[in-house]
């Protein structure tokens, strides 16, 4: 009888045991599950918040021009206080760029459009309205005098400032342009796209 009891007890110390084990064994797989999933919530909110805030410094740094949402907010470096809001898009704007003499700034945005701004009175001087898909880069050149963008619609787009007509298309790109950057002597423009690919471009050739 003893001997019959003590293999019961035996036997239920290791079914608890098992138990136990099987309890912790799925305690660590929830956390596990757990920190997958917040680290997955956690690279998604910082992607999306990205591309929300986007911005650039002013010549000089005096000022910082933010892309949040639909609009533009002009920020003091020093003091980090917002001291203008740049509306007008009618949907999120992924890039500034101010122009060289920082009284200007443009924007692309998913509204299929650049704009020209007037920082000092907050004003949309002239919509640019040639690309068919989201604008997803901007910037001005040196001289101040045109402006490229990058589309959603695989192009790069050339625009005079003074008179808001585009003066060139380049359509080498096979998947949407996300960044554009004019050369030092604005002769030339380098894109980059989803297709994987920079591409070069002489302004004065359209290659």
């Amino acid at each position: 009888m003893s001997s019959f009891l003590s293999s019961v007890c035996s036997l239920s110390l290791s079914l608890s045991l098992s138990l136990f084990s099987l309890c912790s064994l799925s305690l660590s797989l929830f956390s596990l599950s757990l920190s997958f999933f917040l680290l997955f919530f956690f690279l998604l909110f910082d992607s999306h918040t990205r591309d929300r805030a986007q911005g650039q410094t002013q010549s000089g740094d005096a000022h910082l021009a933010i892309a949040c949402g639909k609009n533009i907010q002009i920020l003091e470096v020093a003091s980090g206080k917002c001291i203008k809001t740049l509306k007008g898009h009618s949907s999120r704007v992924n890039a500034v760029s101010w122009s060289s003499d920082g009284e200007s700034i443009c924007s692309g945005s998913n509204d299929n459009t650049v704009r020209v701004w007037e920082v000092s009175s907050g004003k949309c001087m002239q919509p640019l309205t040639r690309h068919s898909s989201y604008v997803r880069a901007v910037s001005w050149s040196s001289d101040g005098e045109s402006i490229c963008s990058g589309s959603a619609d695989n192009t790069v787009r050339v625009w005079d400032v003074s008179s808001g007509k585009c003066t060139q298309t380049l359509k080498k790109h096979s998947d949407c342009v996300k960044a554009v950057s004019w050369s030092s002597d604005d002769t030339r423009i380098c894109s980059g796209s989803r297709d994987r690919t920079v591409r070069v471009w002489d302004v004065s050739s359209d290659k």
